[in-house]
């Protein structure tokens, strides 16, 4: 396992490519780093690998929660949400399409 410094040199060198997205190392605890501009990476020296999680990761996966019914966490309760909200679609398009034939 390499030292602190060690790794700050090899993190300085894989950050160089965006400085603005990755900035500056600001911590570094075992296997994980954290930057300045928010971004966590932790380092697999086992498959020599590096997994980044920021800003954008966070929003990312916020947006599949809400893409996929996930709100709660609570599979059950996220399924009523999701039935209640196909029943009130299905009722507004009801309500639009008798406004609509309505008029004519």
């Amino acid at each position: 396992m390499p030292n602190e410094s060690e790794v700050k040199l090899l993190l300085q060198d894989a950050f160089s490519i965006n400085p603005s997205r990755y900035g500056n190392i600001a911590r570094v605890s075992g296997n994980k780093v954290w930057t300045d501009t928010g971004v966590e990476v932790t380092i697999d020296w086992n498959r020599m690998n590096l997994q980044q999680r920021g800003k954008d990761t966070d929003r990312i996966d916020l947006l599949y929660r809400i893409h996929y019914l996930q709100w709660t966490g609570v599979k059950t309760l996220d399924k009523i949400f999701g039935f209640a909200g196909i029943v009130m679609v299905m009722a507004l398009t009801t309500l639009g399409a008798w406004l609509a034939f309505k008029r004519s």
